[in-house]
C-alpha cells in the first residue's frame, strides 16, 4: 500500500552562502537530535546513580555521554564558522555588485566623452576657416574632398540635430549606438 507522506526532496543552494545557511540548518536539526539524546542518556544516569539497575544496551548508551557532548560542542563550533563564512561572502558580493556599478558608470562616462569629443570635432569643421584649410591640406592638415567634407556634415546632423517642437529625441539614440560602434 502506498504512503500518503511524501519525502521532501533537499532543495539544492546555488550560492555559496545559501549552501552554508543550508548546512547550518542541518547542523542545527542534529545538535536538537543530540540534545533530545542527551536528555535521555542524563536521565539513565539520574536513574543509576538512585540505584536502579539498567540493562546493558542502557550502560553502554550512558558511557557514550561524553560522545554527545563533545559532538554537540563540535557542531556549535561549526555553526560559527559557516555563519562567519556565509557573511564574508555576502560581503564579498557586495563589493563585486558595487565595483560592477562603479565600472558601468564609469564606461557611461568614457561613452559619453567620446560623444561630446566628436561632437566638438564637428562643430570645429562646420567653420569656414576649417573647412578651407582641410580643401586645400594647409597647415598640416589631411586635403578632404568636398564629398568627405559632406559626409561629416550629415554626421553632424545625426549627431546634433536641429529638433523641431515634433520631434522626438529618442529617434537619433540608435544612430548615436551605431556611431560609437565604428569608433
Amino acid at each position: 500500500m502506498p504512503s500518503l507522506a511524501t519525502k521532501c526532496e533537499p532543495v539544492v543552494a546555488t550560492d555559496s552562502a545559501d549552501m552554508s545557511k543550508t548546512i547550518v540548518v542541518m547542523m542545527e536539526k542534529k545538535i536538537r537530535n543530540l540534545e533530545k539524546r542527551k536528555g535521555k542518556l542524563e536521565d539513565y544516569r539520574k536513574k543509576q546513580s538512585h540505584g536502579q539497575t539498567l540493562t546493558d544496551e542502557q550502560l553502554s548508551a550512558v558511557a557514550k555521554l561524553d560522545d554527545v557532548l563533545s559532538q554537540i560542542d563540535l557542531l556549535q563550533d561549526f555553526i560559527k564558522q559557516f555563519n562567519a563564512y556565509a557573511a564574508d561572502v555576502v560581503k564579498q558580493q557586495k563589493k563585486q555588485q558595487k565595483r560592477e556599478r562603479f565600472e558601468q558608470i564609469e564606461n557611461e562616462r568614457k561613452r559619453i566623452l567620446t560623444i561630446l569629443q566628436i561632437q566638438n570635432v564637428l562643430n570645429a569643421l562646420g567653420e569656414e576657416e576649417t573647412r578651407k584649410v582641410f580643401t586645400e591640406g594647409s597647415g598640416g592638415a589631411v586635403k578632404l574632398e568636398e564629398t568627405e567634407l559632406n559626409h561629416l556634415d550629415e554626421l553632424y546632423k545625426i549627431i546634433n540635430p536641429e529638433r523641431g517642437a515634433e520631434e522626438r529625441y529618442d529617434y537619433y539614440i540608435p544612430f548615436y549606438d551605431i556611431i560609437l560602434l565604428y569608433i
